[in-house]
């Protein structure tokens, strides 16, 4: 009785390198390849194997395209069932995301069902494995819908991009200023956790404060943070001096309006005043920031429409920023958890946070949106701070003592700023 052949097991790349040495060197025999292979990946191949892997040596040609597509290499290699017909569905597929449009696994089976029935395609099952493996075949993902980049006349962004640099360059990158609001959820917990079994959902906490960063574009002059709230006056601000750690005000649904963001860029030009520079403030042309407004240290420099998400330097800062909170909050949930309390997070707790998570964000991602954005090269924004960096003078020795020594004499406001 013969004895059974043992199993080894080869991936397709493994298979293509085979064929490819034999390609090379065709006057090889069985023996040899099998012998040379065998030294080379400390592996055991038989010669019946190698046979077996050149007798299909087209198969493993074709293979090796699809291999170098893939994550992950497959042990074997199955044929495709209808070719023709994934041809056209790759090919609706490739027009239909050229147009930007949303395409999902339930709008691919059903184009996949009608292409099947124009070409009388009766032995395909249309399956969950069918879509996966059409997927793999021509690298196709589920992606995740960022930003609104897509929806945004490229015209109108060249245009606003090149108008824009003409404006800031006739500042230096120091006086160029931004300034951006989004809402931040600030009570919103992770929507996804750790579980070993099935996890049912509460209702999501829905409290939510408007942020306004304000910053230069080399990042040396980074403003208080103004948060708009509802309440004037949060119970939880009770013996708490909120305008230590940001400007907070307050609008009837928490959102910017006209009357405070003049009330801002007022205050942005008194201080201003005090420096004595001209600064350009740029704005993106949201309703609640007035074109009408002249200022004598400050001027205004408006994005065009819809352009926010190519051309607006903190949009990208703001998620930064984010991910700086989202951190400070995870850790003050871990905390609570250990001491059994309550992981919740009032707006007291969310000040300090947004403060700090602000101070996190530094200046050298403040100058990479900037770059990013196109508006300023980054190499103006290294000079920038380069220069301003020497022109401070160094601290001596004695006034590092005196600071040391009046710090000695306030424990309470050292601890209440390194807390922070």
């Amino acid at each position: 009785m013969a004895t059974k052949r043992k199993r080894t097991d080869l991936g397709i790349a493994q298979k293509c390198e085979i064929c490819l040495y034999k390609d090379k060197n065709p006057g090889a025999s069985q023996e040899e390849i099998a012998a040379h292979f065998n030294c080379e990946w400390k592996t055991v191949i038989s010669r019946r194997t190698i046979g077996d892997i050149l007798s299909q040596k087209n198969k493993w040609s074709v293979g090796q395209s699809v291999v170098c597509g893939a994550r992950t290499e497959p042990k074997r290699m199955r044929n495709a069932e209808n070719v023709e017909m994934g041809k056209a569905l790759f090919l609706w597929f490739t027009k239909m995301r050229g147009k930007h449009a949303v395409v999902t696994d339930a709008i691919l089976t059903k184009k996949a069902c009608y292409f099947g029935s124009k070409m009388g395609v009766t032995d395909f099952t249309y399956s969950t494995g069918c879509l996966s493996r059409f997927k793999a075949r021509y690298d196709i993902s589920m992606k995740v819908i960022c930003g609104e980049s897509e929806g945004v006349d490229p015209v109108t962004v060249a245009v606003g991009h090149y108008e824009t640099r003409q404006i800031i360059s006739q500042y230096s990158a120091n006086d160029v200023y931004n300034c951006d609001e989004s809402a931040l959820f600030f009570r919103t917990p992770p929507g996804k956790i750790l579980s070993a079994g099935l996890v049912c959902g509460t209702k999501r906490y829905k409290d939510r404060v408007t942020v306004m960063f304000c910053c230069n574009a080399t990042g040396t002059n980074k403003r208080k943070v103004l948060v708009i709230g509802k309440s004037k006056q949060p119970r939880c601000f009770q013996n708490f001096s909120v305008q230590l750690y940001v400007d907070y005000v307050h609008s009837r649904k928490g959102w910017m309006n006209s009357s405070l963001f003049l009330d801002f860029v007022s205050k942005l030009n008194a201080d201003i005043l005090c420096q004595d520079p001209n600064i350009l403030l740029l704005l993106d042309n949201a309703s609640s920031h007035p074109a009408d407004v002249e200022l004598a240290n400050v001027t205004f420099c408006f994005l065009p429409p819809n352009t926010t998400s190519h051309l607006q330097p903190l949009d990208a800062g703001i998620k930064c920023f984010k991910s700086h909170y989202r951190k400070l909050q995870l850790q003050h949930i871990v905390q609570m958890m250990d001491a059994d309390s309550d992981p919740d997070v009032n707006l007291k707790e969310a000040v300090s946070f947004i403060r700090a998570a602000w101070k996190n964000v530094s200046p050298l991602v403040i100058q990479n949106c900037w770059a990013h954005a196109g508006l300023i090269d980054k190499g103006s924004l290294a000079t920038n701070t380069h220069d301003m960096t020497e022109s401070v003078p160094a601290v001596t020795s004695a006034q590092l003592s005196d600071i040391q020594a009046i710090l000695m004499k306030l424990p309470a406001a050292a601890s209440l700023f390194d807390s922070c």
